[in-house]
């Protein structure tokens, strides 16, 4: 998961609306495999993002179980180098406050990301 920050806001996108978790907010993700390396990592965030990235630090990780599997949703600090453009796995990217992202739809699992991001 990309965490982005812009002065005292975060990006996060809506997934398309089809699928698991359609039409919720997210830090921006990609999925790899576990133990993906951080050139794996950086190439599958800025494919996501659209965009060129730096990639940071790792910030952590979230694990959550689903009915269906298990999640480990890993954290990394990232600044884009250009602005998000959409991509198909997101209808939108927006910056948000950290009160905002709140009042935004989204799962458990995200909110403990933010949770993690905001620390």
């Amino acid at each position: 998961m990309a965490v982005c920050r812009r002065s005292s806001d975060v990006l996060l996108a809506m997934r398309q609306e089809k699928g698991l978790f359609g039409g919720l907010w997210e830090l921006p993700c990609a999925e790899l495999a576990p133990r993906a390396g951080p050139s794996q990592v950086l190439s599958a965030l800025r494919g996501t993002l659209g965009a060129s990235i730096r990639l940071g630090e790792s910030l952590g990780s979230v694990r959550r179980t689903l009915s269906h599997r298990e999640l480990e949703l890993s954290l990394y600090r990232v600044t884009p180098r250009s602005e998000p453009q959409p991509s198909p796995r997101y209808q939108e990217f927006r910056w948000v406050s950290s009160a905002d992202a709140g009042k935004l739809g989204m799962s458990t699992a995200m909110q403990r990301a933010l949770e993690l991001a905001s620390r």
